[in-house]
């Protein structure tokens, strides 16, 4: 009952935009511009904020007396030893495959 319902709402739906709505005859790009320049702007922020996050998982080093990382050097030293206990040799070596610079480039 509920898909017959969802189906007919959605037709009649279709049905009035497409009887209704004309589109506009000047300006046509103008809000895809805009969306784009939007979608620059999140992304701008978005690598923003990545850039500190970055810096303390690669570059400062954990507590020595506290906390899940303490005595390593790095976050990232705990992180690989993580992935070499988990995986298998053959997934390990497919994973360094992948993430090598021969195959990204």
């Amino acid at each position: 009952v509920v898909l017959v319902t969802f189906w007919i709402v959605f037709y009649v739906k279709k049905y009035s935009l497409m009887y209704n709505l004309e589109p506009e005859r000047r300006g046509v790009f103008r809000a895809a511009r805009t969306n784009f320049m939007f979608l620059l702007l999140l992304l701008a922020s978005l690598f923003s904020a990545f850039v500190p996050i970055g810096y303390a998982i690669a570059r400062l080093k954990p507590s020595s007396t506290c906390g899940p990382f303490r005595g390593k050097e790095s976050i990232l030293q705990v992180i690989g030893e993580l992935v070499d206990s988990v995986m298998n040799c053959t997934a390990q070596i497919v994973l360094d495959y992948f993430l090598s610079i021969g195959f990204v480039v």
